[in-house]
Protein backbone atom coordinates (compact mmCIF):
# COMPACT_ATOMS: atom_id res chain seq x y z
CA UNK A 1 0.00 0.00 0.00
CA UNK A 2 1.43 3.37 -1.02
CA UNK A 3 1.61 5.98 1.71
CA UNK A 4 0.48 9.53 0.90
CA UNK A 5 3.04 12.28 1.18
CA UNK A 6 2.65 13.95 4.55
CA UNK A 7 2.11 17.73 4.42
CA UNK A 8 4.68 19.75 6.37
CA UNK A 9 2.20 20.73 9.10
CA UNK A 10 1.62 17.02 9.86
CA UNK A 11 5.17 15.84 9.27
CA UNK A 12 6.67 14.30 12.40
CA UNK A 13 9.45 11.86 12.85
CA UNK A 14 8.71 8.67 14.78
CA UNK A 15 10.62 10.05 17.79
CA UNK A 16 8.54 13.25 17.79
CA UNK A 17 5.36 11.17 17.84
CA UNK A 18 6.75 9.10 20.71
CA UNK A 19 7.34 12.34 22.64
CA UNK A 20 3.58 12.88 22.48
CA UNK A 21 2.80 9.49 24.06
CA UNK A 22 2.58 9.28 27.82
CA UNK A 23 1.17 7.15 30.59
CA UNK A 24 -1.32 8.10 33.30
CA UNK A 25 -2.84 5.91 36.02
CA UNK A 26 -5.70 4.80 33.78
CA UNK A 27 -3.72 4.00 30.60
CA UNK A 28 -1.69 5.35 27.72
CA UNK A 29 -2.48 8.64 25.94
CA UNK A 30 -1.17 10.81 23.16
CA UNK A 31 -1.26 14.60 22.97
CA UNK A 32 -2.47 16.38 19.85
CA UNK A 33 -1.22 19.72 18.53
CA UNK A 34 -4.64 21.06 19.42
CA UNK A 35 -3.92 20.39 23.10
CA UNK A 36 -6.15 17.33 23.49
CA UNK A 37 -5.12 14.18 25.33
CA UNK A 38 -6.46 11.21 23.38
CA UNK A 39 -6.99 7.94 25.24
CA UNK A 40 -6.81 5.96 27.37
CA UNK A 41 -5.34 3.07 25.42
CA UNK A 42 -4.40 -0.25 27.02
CA UNK A 43 -0.76 -0.19 25.89
CA UNK A 44 1.92 2.11 24.53
CA UNK A 45 1.82 0.17 21.28
CA UNK A 46 -1.92 0.79 21.01
CA UNK A 47 -1.39 4.53 21.58
CA UNK A 48 1.32 4.52 18.87
CA UNK A 49 -1.09 2.85 16.47
CA UNK A 50 -3.85 5.34 17.29
CA UNK A 51 -1.63 8.39 16.87
CA UNK A 52 -0.69 7.14 13.40
CA UNK A 53 -4.37 6.66 12.57
CA UNK A 54 -5.14 10.13 13.96
CA UNK A 55 -2.42 11.74 11.82
CA UNK A 56 -3.63 9.96 8.67
CA UNK A 57 -7.17 11.19 9.42
CA UNK A 58 -5.93 14.78 9.82
CA UNK A 59 -4.08 14.51 6.50
CA UNK A 60 -7.23 13.35 4.74
CA UNK A 61 -9.22 16.20 6.29
CA UNK A 62 -6.64 18.76 5.22
CA UNK A 63 -6.79 17.48 1.64
CA UNK A 64 -10.58 17.67 1.62
CA UNK A 65 -10.64 21.36 2.51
Amino acid sequence: MQQDAIPQEFSHSHSQRNDRIFKKKNGWFFATREGLDMGPFPSKRSAEHEISFYLRSMIKLSKAS
